[in-house]
């Protein structure tokens, strides 16, 4: 039986984001300035060196906005990692099969551990929707944080279900 499960989630963006825009608007508000002051030495270049510099800042801006997409088949899940709506790049590949254990995440969970490998691929570290999967690979331990939706735990459960504690809309299986 064929399995397949597409699920997207958008990242919330954190305070740390906002003041890393706050930031970048300065530094370009503050480099336009200069460039606009050295108007009599550059003449004809300013405009286009204060439109570079105002380019880039909505460039690091936008590619702020991240979403993870998480794609099941049969029981390989691959999660990309979207920037801006635009560029695309795979974050990993599991195979469930081979999945130590997948359980909601708790508060400890989040605690750093040397002997993991963390990768956060989810909506906010303070959802109550983040599933934690643990596996084995090269050697170390990784703990990838996600957020699935219900149709996509059914699907865990299904594929690795001596492993696997879901809870659906409230209700642990």
């Amino acid at each position: 039986m064929d399995i397949f499960c597409e699920y997207m989630v958008k990242r919330k963006k954190q305070k740390v984001d906002y003041v890393q825009e706050a930031i970048l608007i300065v530094v370009a508000m503050y480099l336009s300035f200069i460039a606009f002051a050295m108007m009599q030495v550059f003449k004809s270049f300013t405009l286009l060196v204060i439109a570079a510099i105002w380019y880039g800042a909505v460039y690091l801006i936008r590619r702020k906005d991240i979403e993870y997409e998480y794609t099941l088949t049969n029981n390989i899940l691959d999660i990309d990692r979207i920037f801006a709506k635009k560029t695309r790049k795979r974050i990993t590949s599991i195979d469930i099969a081979k999945v130590d254990y997948i359980r909601p995440a708790e508060e400890r969970d989040f605690e750093k551990n040397p002997e993991f490998l963390d990768h956060y691929i989810c909506q906010c570290k303070a959802s109550k929707n983040t599933y934690v999967l643990v596996f084995a690979r090269d050697g170390k331990v990784h703990r990838v944080f996600c957020t699935p939706n219900d149709k996509m735990k059914k699907a865990f459960k299904q594929l690795n279900p001596s492993r696997v504690t879901v809870e659906i809309d409230g209700e642990e299986e």
